[in-house]
């Protein structure tokens, strides 16, 4: 399965991909909204994994933009490290979410699912 993650955070990116390189996944990384959006109009992407809070590009818009994508058909997954998700316009976009740290368990569970 090929996952993007998209996260400001590059450690905690590249982290994520190299867990699921190790699940036997095909990964790349986006550090931002416009780099990700590059990838999935070029690439079909199975899982893209993204930073609601990106500093170039609000999460919300950019899972919109995917779903018009080459990679329209991935799942497209929210992480947040905001604790109160009702001040958000909506989640509803995304096929699910998760609350930042994610573990390794929530991680290979999003992509059993997938």
């Amino acid at each position: 399965m090929k996952v993007l993650f998209v996260d400001d955070q590059r450690d905690l990116a590249d982290m994520m991909a190299d867990l699921a390189s190790g699940f036997g996944h095909e990964t790349q990384c986006a550090y931002d909204g416009a780099t990700a959006l590059v990838r999935t109009s070029h690439e079909v992407f199975d899982v893209v994994i993204l930073d609601i809070s990106l500093p170039d590009l609000d999460g919300e818009e950019l899972c919109r933009l995917i779903r018009k994508s080459r990679s329209k058909e991935a799942q497209v997954i929210a992480l947040t490290g905001h604790r109160d998700l009702s001040k958000r316009a909506d989640l509803s976009v995304f096929d699910d979410r998760f609350l930042k740290p994610i573990t390794v368990r929530q991680l290979r569970g999003i992509l059993d699912r997938s």
